[in-house]
């Protein structure tokens, strides 16, 4: 499978804006429709079923992070590649998916008996099953991002995501309840796994060879033991809101986070997939990487914080509107998870750019101590709940944060006097645009009239900040 060569930073930059745009249709289907969806069915199900959801979603993700391992980063992160990384590549991650998604199923009955909640166990074994399919075409995946061909992978996540939605959907109508939620991923998986055979139908030559196995892991081992540590600390909340507190409570937890969690995911998901390929052609041209990634930088956090933003001014407008009165304690978790993801966006660029530099290792320390600081707090805040843990979670990330910048004005010509200038103008663009949302919100008048009117006058004024700074500022292309 052909590369193309290595081009300049204005060129690379233009081929990122191209995939920002195809990124936006695949995030809309990926996080946008997902969401839709996700609120219909909070009408449909009870809180409980998104809580046992919720509750083993720590040893999911932990799996999906060791199927991952950080060597399809490897794969996009080299010069030159060839058939035999790829190859490394399929069979890794044939055998690490096959041994996690049979390690889950395993499990299951333990798992079940430690949440006491029996029914765990066949959706744990359905989900691991998921797990599996959904990365099965990882190689395709890799190498049509390597080939900047965003439109195709855009493509192929809409038709796959639309399909699941509407199988998630026609199940709850039909009342399978929390199988609703299962029947959405499952049907999402198999048919993202075809699509990407039908049109990558990539079949490896041979088996690898040890050195390119071990090339992949020396890089991807740092990257993905520190991200499952992060993984596990994150999502150290859920567990102690169903043992010590109750399923529903993590139910309006979940559910207040999943708004801002979906857009900052799609967002970092929607830059990253862009930025990343295009940032480590770049690795060796100091001046050269400094600039796209500032440059990145300015457009993903005005994006970033002009959304968030403003959904947390309009957070129980939101909730109301969107998934009704018996969500309403969710208001106050949705507005501390925009807050968290704020700061979690930040230091993501930040750990990319470590990535894109191979500085692994730098990369593995800093998740590290994200991990531990994210734990302490989570902890210290636990005597006072639920809401003490989630403060507790944002005071870690911040302190986390803090640190990472600094370290990589150490190793790079990124600054922190450059980032923060950087990020003051976005900053600034966040409050203007939630500054007149929070006025929408102190009137009269109906709940879904406040919440159209918020988005209406938002998105004027996020398209008129990009409409100046693609004039004046550094989201133009020289």
């Amino acid at each position: 499978m052909p590369t193309k060569p290595t081009e300049g930073g204005d060129a690379l930059f233009g081929h990122a804006r191209r995939g920002w745009f195809w990124g936006v249709a695949d995030q809309f289907a990926q996080r946008g429709l997902t969401m839709i969806v996700t609120i219909v069915l909070a009408r449909l199900i009870e809180p409980a079923a998104f809580g046992l959801i919720a509750s083993v979603s720590i040893f999911l993700g932990v799996a999906q992070q060791l199927i991952d391992g950080g060597i399809s980063q490897r794969v996009l992160q080299k010069s030159e590649i060839g058939d035999r990384e790829y190859a490394a590549l399929f069979w890794a991650n044939g055998a690490v998916s096959f041994i996690c998604g049979a390690a889950l199923i395993s499990v299951s009955g333990v798992i079940a008996g430690f949440f006491g909640y029996p029914e765990l166990r066949g959706i744990i074994s359905a989900l691991a099953i998921s797990l599996m399919l959904f990365n099965a075409g990882r190689v395709q995946m890799t190498w049509l991002i390597r080939e900047l061909r965003f439109r195709t992978v855009s493509l192929i996540s809409i038709v796959a995501i639309t399909t699941g939605c509407v199988v998630g959907v026609a199940m709850a109508i039909l009342g399978y309840g929390v199988w609703s939620l299962i029947g959405q991923q499952l049907v999402l998986s198999v048919m993202r796994a075809v699509l990407l055979w039908s049109v990558v139908p990539y079949r490896p030559r041979g088996l690898p060879r040890w050195i390119d196995i071990r090339d992949l892991y020396a890089f991807g081992l740092p990257v993905v033991s520190s991200q499952v540590v992060r993984l596990a600390c994150a999502q150290l909340i859920n567990v102690l809101m169903v043992t010590r507190i109750s399923a529903t409570m993590l139910g309006f937890f979940d559910r207040g986070k999943i708004i801002p969690q979906n857009l900052a995911y799609s967002l970092v998901n929607l830059f990253g997939r862009s930025n990343f390929p295009a940032l480590a052609r770049l690795q060796a041209d100091e001046p050269a990487f400094a600039q796209l990634f500032l440059r990145f930088l300015s457009v993903s956090s005005a994006t970033y914080f002009m959304l968030l933003m403003g959904l947390a001014v309009c957070a129980e407008n939101v909730v109301r509107v969107l998934l009704g009165d018996q969500w309403l304690p969710s208001v106050w978790f949705m507005q501390a998870s925009c807050v968290a993801f704020m700061i979690y966006i930040v230091f993501t660029a930040n750990a990319e750019l470590l990535r894109a530099k191979g500085r692994t290792r730098n990369y593995f320390r800093h998740n590290m101590t994200c991990a531990l600081c994210q734990v302490t707090g989570v902890l210290a805040g636990m005597s006072w709940g639920a809401q003490g843990m989630v403060i507790g979670d944002i005071i870690g990330r911040a302190v986390s944060c803090l640190l990472i910048i600094p370290a990589v004005g150490k190793i790079s010509d990124v600054t922190l006097f450059a980032q923060c200038r950087v990020l003051l103008f976005p900053l600034v663009g966040g409050i203007v645009v939630a500054a007149p949302l929070w006025g929408i919100q102190q009137l009269g008048g109906p709940e879904w009239a406040r919440l159209l009117a918020s988005g209406f006058v938002g998105l004027l004024l996020m398209l008129a900040y990009w409409q100046v700074m693609n004039r004046y500022g550094p989201f133009k292309q020289s």
